[in-house]
């Protein structure tokens, strides 16, 4: 399965394993002592959201700049739409491991030589889209810079609207 352009990507997803003396709890769907699957993890939706997104419409941005006002330690990728030529930037917390707080950072971002017609946030965990109001960005020329965007440790995007696939 290839979910970005230059990177193959393997999505394991049968259950999680029950051995004598523990539990492989590496795959998405969650398993009961009896090893039937008891319901989705989380990341069970976040894959399958990120999977509607990603795929080889997409061509990753080499050589992106940005400039963030947190100083924690991000991830921070951009791609572009084929057809449209409309941005995605991913990004995410990467200095821990990730864990089960939801607790947002909100950092402003200048994301440079991108385009946009209708910014939106993703979250893709939760699997929802938010409108970024016209007043928390600004634009000059092919440059952004975006106010106030929440960020953690599970994968957001700045996208455009056309480029999301999923509901508001």
């Amino acid at each position: 399965m290839q979910h970005r352009p230059d990177i193959e990507s393997s999505y394991f997803v049968i259950m999680d394993m029950k051995y004598p003396d523990e539990m492989n709890a590496k795959d998405l769907p969650k398993s009961g002592e009896d090893q039937t699957v008891e319901y989705a993890k989380p990341a069970y939706y976040a894959v399958q959201n990120l999977t509607r997104i990603f795929d080889n419409n997409l061509i990753s941005i080499k050589n992106f700049n940005y400039t963030v006002t947190t100083k924690k330690p991000l991830s921070v990728f951009a791609f572009q739409d084929r057809q449209t030529k409309l941005n995605i930037i991913t990004i995410w917390f990467d200095g821990e491991i990730p864990s089960d707080s939801n607790t947002r950072t909100q950092s402003d971002f200048t994301f440079t030589n991108v385009r946009f017609e209708q910014p939106v946030y993703v979250d893709l965990r939760m699997g929802k889209v938010f409108e970024i109001p016209e007043s928390a960005y600004s634009a000059k020329d092919n440059d952004y810079t975006f106010r106030s965007i929440p960020c953690y440790d599970s994968p957001i995007l700045v996208a455009d609207r056309s480029n999301t696939y999923l509901q508001k």
